[in-house]
């Protein structure tokens, strides 16, 4: 029943990365800036080649073999840590599914569309980075909880 219950939480976290990336390519023009909160949040579209802050552009088939062997490592952390808390299945599906919105998108394009932009912020992400970063915090807090052995 867990894998089952995981396998739904990944399915629908995939939907929600990839349906707001397809979303952004059909309603935006790359580069094109569109404010939702005037002088906070805006969306503005642009393809990533690389990393981080477009870190490693142009290594497009090395980031695709790490980025295979990362997600790989995570299912295998999955299986030896056998989650018993909804939570920790929660945090790493959301690292799962990050991982293969993020690796999707490359193997497709050679690129990760990224499009929320915080004026504070220097880098544009996406959902599948936003889930990334969430599920490693959250497994980060129960590890230093003890609530993962």
């Amino acid at each position: 029943m867990k894998l089952i219950r995981l396998v739904g939480m990944i399915g629908l976290l995939l939907w929600l990365d990839l349906g707001t990336k397809w979303w952004m390519e059909t309603y935006l023009k790359l580069g094109q800036l569109a404010p939702v909160i005037p002088e906070w949040l805006s969306w503005k579209l642009i393809h990533n080649a690389g990393v981080s802050f477009g870190l490693f552009s142009g290594y497009t088939p090395i980031l695709i073999g790490i980025q295979f062997i990362l997600t790989l490592v995570i299912v295998f952390a999955y299986k030896n840590f056998k989650p018993k808390s909804f939570f920790m299945q929660l945090g790493f599906a959301l690292l799962i599914s990050g991982a293969i919105g993020n690796l999707i998108d490359r193997i497709r394009f050679g690129y990760v569309i990224d499009f929320i932009s915080f004026r504070w912020w220097p880098a544009i992400f996406n959902i599948a980075d936003m889930e990334i970063r969430t599920g490693a915090l959250m497994l980060l807090f129960l590890y230093l909880t003890r609530k993962i052995q």
